[in-house]
């Protein structure tokens, strides 16, 4: 069975995971889980090897790092959010895409990276799987075009940035503090600035319209 996004989130009884709140990962669970990612990755590659000139299905965008002036803390109702960890002047480089971004170029791979993640602690006497890491991975991928006019991929990063909350210039929204890209930029390429001066200790907020094509789940058979 295919399931799409929404039935995966049925599935994994997301709505129930996160009426409860959720703990803010320390490093050593990020670690855990990007150490599971490349097992994933290795093992998907050796059962179904890549024909040539055919795209990776999944795969780190990048081998950069970057220490972002951020911390992990809980927002409220918003539950997991960012905070800055000092003050950060307007046109600043937030965040960015790191070595802990990774790629899906198509959905089945998502979605087996999923059953993955839920099933891998399993054994023949437990029935109940990780939702609580699976869901937190559904609800952090999201879909956009790396390039213009590019096929349209999913991205995850594996790392604190996943909890960045949102805020829009709209009634009954926060106002957002970070876009992705600089004033005049026509294409977000991961890389997240300050449109104002932000105090140490303020939320960081973005509009997730400016990156994610929220309505594209079904263009990736999801």
């Amino acid at each position: 069975l295919e399931y799409g996004y929404w039935d995966l989130h049925a599935y994994f009884s997301c709505a129930r995971i996160f009426a409860a709140s959720r703990l803010v990962y320390d490093s050593e669970t990020w670690a855990d889980l990007r150490q599971y990612y490349h097992a994933f990755r290795k093992q998907d590659k050796e059962e179904m090897p890549i024909s040539e000139g055919k795209p990776e299905r999944t795969y780190q965008l990048t081998n950069d790092v970057f220490d972002p002036p951020m911390e992990p803390f809980q927002s409220g109702e918003k539950g997991r959010g960012l905070k800055a960890a000092r003050d950060i002047h307007k046109g600043e480089l937030v965040f960015q895409a790191t070595n802990n971004t990774v790629i899906f170029t198509n959905g089945h791979t998502w979605r087996n990276f999923l059953f993955a993640i839920y099933e891998r602690n399993g054994d023949e006497e437990t029935t109940e799987g990780d939702s609580e890491t699976t869901c937190d991975v559904l609800v952090w991928s999201w879909v956009q075009a790396l390039v213009d006019d590019g096929p349209l991929v999913i991205v995850a990063d594996l790392d604190n940035g996943s909890l960045l909350n949102e805020g829009r210039f709209e009634p009954g929204w926060e106002t957002p503090n970070v876009r992705c890209g600089k004033e005049g930029d026509t294409r977000c390429m991961m890389s997240y600035y300050a449109t104002a001066d932000i105090k140490m200790g303020d939320e960081l907020l973005c509009d997730y319209r400016e990156f994610a094509l929220l309505d594209s789940w079904g263009d990736m058979g999801l």
